[in-house]
């Protein structure tokens, strides 16, 4: 690791990066649990989620939707190892072509989890859900 990449990781407060982006991911399972079944409901303690993920039947289409509305998603792990032999995974190979990846990393604002999330809801040709105060 070079000096310059060691200071700018040991300067950051990661219990706060943490903290952000568990914030941010219970943030989209509230609202997004009624646009797919979450894979996950709960994160372990400590857990720092990437990303949301989200099951879309048509990964590229909600993509292409997504990003012309300026909201980067991920499509991180697509494909197998050509070592390994994908036919001997199917439910591995099913969240392969279905699980799409929501951005909700600590740079994200609650405001701006709000817009992903109404983003999201309008990709997959659901109304974003109203806010309530409080």
């Amino acid at each position: 690791m070079s000096a310059l990449a060691r200071r700018i990781a040991l300067s950051q407060d990661l219990a706060s990066v943490v903290e952000a982006r568990r914030r941010n991911y219970f943030f989209l399972l509230g609202r997004l649990r009624d646009v797919a079944p979450p894979l996950f409901n709960q994160l372990p303690p400590g857990v720092c989620p990437l990303f949301y993920p989200l099951r879309v039947e048509d990964k590229a289409e909600v993509m292409a939707r997504l990003s012309a509305r300026g909201v980067e998603t991920i499509d991180f792990w697509r494909r197998f190892h050509p070592a390994c032999d994908a036919s001997a995974f199917p439910e591995v190979a099913e969240l392969r072509r279905t699980v799409l990846e929501i951005p909700c990393h600590q740079d994200l604002t609650p405001e701006r989890m709000a817009v992903v999330a109404d983003e999201v809801r309008k990709a997959a040709g659901l109304r974003p859900r109203l806010r309530t105060a409080g």
